[in-house]
């Protein structure tokens, strides 16, 4: 073989060896090309939701108005001596401008349409964190302490304020074992919630202390609906728990609290079973704690009996709104919350005691009137 042929055998024999060499490094580049895109990819979604988030958080810092936060951030602004929490029914039926008068303080109604304790617990703790109210009213209702009940879903809405609070952290992650994941997302806080946070942006809030009464008579159609249907419901200790907390969380910091249930059309505390047993459970909570529970019973106002003064039956008009606050002011009034220098007139001051519920009553305005004991 000639020296030519020999180095051509071996050129023959040294290329492909070469090549299986080549292969595994173009792996290890395609592999490292592959993670850099992936990686970069996930930057930009995080850069992505975090930009999402800022813009969002911004405006809704600002916003003041609506049941999407919007009213909490306007309550905390407010910085009130009194304040009232509960649903949509504490909200149209806590007169701010009349306890206000009649209690000497200021006073913001901080309801929301469709909440329960967990809603109120969180903003208990929002508005602890920033000064310390005088005095909590909780407007409690049976709906907020029966199983099941949607109230610790709908609390979510608190989301906005997950780095200010860990009491809302801990109840949000407390639905379920995603939860903490799902909001390792920044925006997600905002789920649902972006187009109402912008839309509401920059709108003054024009309620008088976020009470938002409304207008209008009930027809006798709604009179004569059904109550909501509580039979087959069981209590939930959760619930009962959750409102005791709210309490020695605002008295901790310095706060007294007072519960109060609203009126509904023609429901009474015995209207069933179930209803008798959730009172029954609120006061022991409220014996428990050494709170007042104000039991509206129909005995004690008994214009409430009248269709007129409701929207519905489960919410008070405006006119209706003004007789229940006017009673829970004199109530407040009774317990010494009252400002000392504000006169009592003898409306206020003249009460009997119901038989029914054994709290205060407008004298003469119903035939089981008994003296009060000396």
């Amino acid at each position: 073989m000639s020296p030519h042929d020999a180095d051509i055998a071996m050129a023959g024999s040294v290329l492909p060896a070469r090549r299986s060499h080549e292969r595994p490094r173009n792996g290890l580049r395609g592999r490292r090309s592959m993670w850099l895109m992936a990686a970069a990819f996930l930057a930009a979604v995080v850069l992505l939701d975090r930009g999402i988030f800022l813009l969002l958080d911004r405006a809704f810092r600002e916003v003041e108005v609506g049941a999407f936060g919007g009213i909490i951030n306007h309550a905390r602004k407010a910085r009130a001596e009194v304040v009232v929490l509960g649903s949509s029914r504490a909200l149209r039926h806590y007169d701010t401008a009349l306890l206000r008068d009649r209690l000497g303080k200021t006073v913001y109604n901080a309801g929301c349409d469709g909440q329960g304790f967990p809603y109120m617990r969180g903003v208990m703790d929002l508005l602890l964190r920033d000064y310390t109210p005088e005095l909590f009213i909780i407007d409690v209702d049976p709906t907020f302490v029966v199983d099941p009940d949607p109230y610790l879903d709908r609390a979510t809405l608190l989301a906005s304020f997950l780095d200010e609070s860990e009491v809302i952290r801990e109840m949000i992650y407390s639905r379920g074992p995603l939860e903490r994941l799902k909001y390792l997302s920044k925006s997600f806080r905002y789920n649902g919630r972006a187009l109402p946070i912008l839309r509401d942006w920059g709108v003054p809030n024009r309620s008088d202390a976020g009470y938002e009464p409304v207008d209008g008579r009930m027809n006798q159609a709604l009179a004569n609906m059904a109550l909501p249907p509580m039979e087959g419901k069981r209590l939930d200790p959760r619930d009962l728990e959750l409102l005791a907390d709210m309490i020695r969380a605002a008295r901790a910091a310095g706060s007294r609290v007072v519960l109060v249930n609203s009126p509904r059309y023609g429901a009474d505390f015995d209207s069933c079973s179930i209803r008798r047993a959730c009172f029954e459970s609120l006061q022991a909570v409220a014996d428990r704690e050494g709170v007042p529970y104000v039991r509206v019973c129909l005995d004690c106002v008994p214009e409430l009996r009248d269709p007129a003064m409701f929207l519905n039956p489960a919410h008070l008009n405006r006119e209706g709104a003004a007789r229940f606050s006017a009673m829970v002011a004199s109530r407040l009034d009774d317990m010494g919350l009252c400002d000392a220098t504000g006169a009592r007139s003898a409306s206020q001051a003249d009460y009997s005691r119901c038989r029914r519920c054994r709290q205060p009553q407008a004298r003469g305005s119903n035939p089981r009137d008994e003296d009060p004991p000396a």
